[in-house]
């Protein structure tokens, strides 16, 4: 073994003396006490820097008991003179031998490492068997968490979880830095705003004041909440826009529209990507907009929330609000994965706010019984920062369905149907009919 070569490019073998301190190269050595132990075919132990006062020379006396080889994998540190230094024993690997189940292996690798945290990739590394392939992996690893024996990240990280005999502080750290990467003030603050799941009570009582009630309040929701992701209000109050993909989508918009303010006009303007509905000369809507808790101006310099008229308000307002966001900054499920993100992006000054506002949309799901995931926060160089969760999971996906739409994106709610429609299990809230007429054209989205 070469000074400062890679310990992934090294498996020479050592031999150790239990009588001593003295490792040196060469075969490896058998014993043949009996034990009650099923024999294993071969041990795999790595040498890494741990605490030094753990026992290692006993910790090898009672591996070789049951042992029938030792393998050792050793990291060494090379001293002035160029001398090779051992270093305290770590156990990392129990190679598959006779009477000794794959399940029993991991195990194992856990128990002899309890402060380790591993994810599944190492585990698969340690294990160096073909015939574990990452599906058995992980199903092993899902039963052990379940069963209390293990601990995992409460997510997926981008490699999946990771997990841990007894290091729920190592455990924890690495999911909060996945979910906030960044060095930023009152950054625990913002975490435990990110993992919160104890969510307000939601009311249904709280009724917009008549006052403010220029016509149907479901469609006063779904302009509010369109005017908070893929609508805009300028700053001084004279002009509305709302951005929509497709055609048909920007048709089903004017229509309803039209039979709600019937002396309002738009101007269509075709971008090629999409198209751009602006509502000029009008300072006497636009205030009616920012009054009801539309906000004005760039949104991802200020901050908003969602109104207490929509937030506490009935379950058909809340509902058209919700339909409308998730039609704006919702995506579509992809590749039939059960799975939906919304996103929302605010300068790093109202980064606390936008956690707020991502809260109260994830209140409101789960008023409808939809649950969603953490709060995860990124920042792509030169961008502002933007933070997202997902509603995940077939049930999840279903009840999605059931209960909203993504207005005014059919392209978005057409995904949706199809996942629906693809799925042909029988679900206690599966509303297939619903799926196949929206499918044919009945429905786009619109509260």
């Amino acid at each position: 073994m070469q000074e400062n070569e890679p310990l992934d490019n090294w498996t020479g073998s050592l031999s150790f003396s239990a009588q001593s301190t003295h490792w040196s190269t060469g075969q490896p050595r058998y014993r043949s006490e009996p034990s009650a132990t099923p024999a294993l075919d071969r041990v795999t132990i790595v040498l890494g820097p741990v605490d030094p006062l753990v026992n290692w020379t006993q910790e090898i006396r009672k591996l070789s008991y049951f042992c029938a080889e030792i393998k050792f994998l050793a990291l060494f540190h090379a001293t002035p003179a160029k001398v090779f230094k051992q270093v305290p024993l770590r156990c990392f690997m129990v190679k598959r031998g006779e009477g000794v189940s794959i399940n029993q292996r991991v195990y194992q690798i856990f128990k002899v490492n309890p402060e380790a945290v591993f994810s599944v990739g190492n585990l698969l590394k340690i294990l160096n068997d073909a015939s574990v392939k990452t599906e058995i992996l992980t199903t092993i690893l899902t039963r052990l968490y379940c069963k209390g024996i293990i601990l995992r990240t409460r997510k997926q990280l981008t490699n999946g979880h990771l997990y841990s005999l007894s290091n729920i502080i190592e455990i924890n750290k690495q999911y909060y830095n996945y979910i906030l990467p960044y060095p930023i003030t009152d950054k625990e603050k913002m975490i435990l705003s990110m993992i919160t799941e104890d969510f307000e009570q939601l009311n249904e009582n709280n009724l917009l004041k008549p006052e403010l009630k220029y016509c149907s309040s479901l469609f006063l929701a779904s302009l509010v909440g369109f005017s908070m992701t893929d609508g805009s209000l300028d700053d001084k109050l004279t002009k509305v826009s709302f951005f929509i993909r497709y055609k048909k989508d920007v048709d089903v918009f004017l229509n309803e529209f039209k039979q709600h303010f019937p002396h309002e006009r738009f101007f269509v303007r075709d971008y090629q990507t999409h198209f751009g509905l602006e509502l000029s000369k009008a300072s006497h809507f636009s205030k009616k907009l920012s009054l009801l808790g539309a906000p004005k101006g760039n949104k991802v310099m200020q901050p908003f929330l969602v109104p207490e008229w929509v937030y506490n308000g009935p379950r058909e307002v809340k509902r058209a609000f919700l339909s409308a966001v998730f039609g704006g900054e919702g995506s579509a499920p992809f590749k039939n994965r059960w799975r939906i993100q919304f996103v929302l992006s605010k300068s790093e000054e109202y980064l606390q706010n936008l956690l707020d506002f991502l809260n109260q949309i994830r209140s409101m799901l789960d008023y409808f019984g939809i649950k969603t995931t953490f709060i995860q926060v990124r920042k792509q160089k030169g961008r502002h920062f933007h933070g997202r969760f997902y509603v995940t999971g077939r049930e999840n996906i279903h009840k999605f369905y059931n209960e909203l739409t993504f207005s005014y994106a059919s392209e978005k709610q057409e995904a949706l149907n199809k996942l629906i429609i693809r799925d042909g299990k029988p679900h206690s809230l599966v509303n297939t009919s619903r799926a196949q007429a929206m499918m044919n054209g009945s429905n786009s989205g619109g509260p």
